[in-house]
């Protein structure tokens, strides 16, 4: 199993071609688990916190999920179809849907902070909670959830709109290109697209762990003998 832990957090992932074939192994390696906690003394949340989501690619199918069972010891797991690890929501499609539906619903109670206390506070007050409540929550986990559709990325965008113009006093007619270059704030796609130039970066310069090589793809360049080569690496992110 593919294992990725953070404090007391442990996330173990494990796949296969048929539901069946998970299940056998997935209860086999799981058992391995469990003795080693039982060895060290360790325990686990079973009843809230311990569950396991099923995440089947697109166009496979291949048997059915309804009778698939887990155990730990004599405990069973319980199945969801989303959960919350390390502060973002992760569904079973990987649409992240639920986590930016989630997301909204912070960001929409800064905006209505935002709207009341600007009258009493300067701009650079506003800021300051703008960048500690907002700024900070939308660019958590962005390379992850930055993937999802077009209409889910819109609902933040216009979150983003709205609380630019309550700090500067605009009205919801007025451009807002102007307003985010006033304030020095980025929207929404260009905080995702440089995230990913810095990840990029990151990755060709070997700043990062060895196991995040996977994710990219460098592809191989072949040029015309009549053109200049240039030093320039382009990636695929799957």
């Amino acid at each position: 199993m593919s294992s990725w832990l953070f404090a007391d957090d442990t996330a173990l992932a494990l796949s296969a071609d048929s539901f069946q074939e998970l299940e056998e192994k997935f209860n086999y390696e799981v058992s391995k688990v469990h003795d080693w906690l039982l060895a060290n003394r360790l325990s686990v949340h079973y009843s809230d916190k311990t569950k396991f989501m099923l995440v089947k690619g697109q166009n496979r199918e291949r048997g059915t999920s309804e009778n698939f069972k887990l155990h730990m010891g004599e405990n069973e797991i319980a199945k969801t179809d989303n959960y919350k690890y390390l502060g973002v929501v992760v569904d079973d499609k990987f649409s992240w849907k639920l986590h930016i539906n989630h997301l909204c619903k912070k960001l929409s109670s800064v905006c209505g902070v935002l709207s009341k206390v600007r009258h009493y506070l300067d701009r650079e007050s506003l800021m300051l909670i703008y960048n500690s409540l907002f700024e900070s929550r939308l660019r958590y986990g962005v390379l992850g959830w930055g993937t999802a559709s077009e209409p889910n990325i819109s609902k933040l965008r216009i979150l983003q709109n709205r609380v630019v113009r309550f700090i500067t006093f605009s009205s919801f007619r007025s451009r807002i290109a102007p307003l985010y270059a006033s304030l020095k704030i980025l929207p929404l796609q260009e905080q995702l697209f440089l995230q990913r130039a810095i990840f990029m970066h990151s990755l060709h310069y070997r700043n990062l762990p060895a196991a995040l090589s996977a994710y990219c793809q460098k592809p191989e360049h072949r040029y015309l003998p009549d053109i200049e080569q240039h030093q320039t690496s382009f990636y695929l992110i799957f």
